[in-house]
């Protein structure tokens, strides 16, 4: 006895909808792997940029040169502009770049400002 009843279906007939369908969301899914990809670079980079900032303030905050801050803030991102802030007993460090998206299809998104600052207190030396 047979499991299946009424007329058997005919399997070979399938396999253009599931060609299609295959067709329409693998761009699709192509494109969210895209965005998402870009969505974590950017976020690496904003870490990236508030570990600059944090590091050149601290070393700001011991007294090294203006020069060799940015000559360090360089190295790790020759993107970035760093501004180096001091008042009192407090150093401010800003750190900016612009990072465009790699791809011609996330042009519409924009380029995207990351900005990061970070403040620490002059460390006082004994005399």
């Amino acid at each position: 006895m047979s499991r299946h009843r009424g007329c058997p279906r005919d399997r070979s007939s399938e396999g253009g909808y599931v060609t299609a369908e295959t067709a329409v969301v693998l761009p699709v899914l192509v494109i969210v792997l895209i965005v998402v990809l870009w969505i974590l670079a950017l976020a690496s980079a904003h870490t990236r940029a508030s570990d600059i900032a944090t590091r050149t303030a601290r070393a700001a905050a011991r007294g090294d040169s203006l020069e060799s801050l940015r000559a360090a803030a360089r190295q790790s991102a020759p993107e970035a502009a760093v501004e180096v802030e001091s008042s009192g007993e407090l150093v401010v460090v800003h750190v900016r770049w612009t990072m465009a998206p790699p791809l011609p299809l996330l042009r519409g998104l924009g380029a995207q400002e990351i900005r990061a600052d970070a403040t620490a207190a002059r460390e006082v030396r004994p005399s």
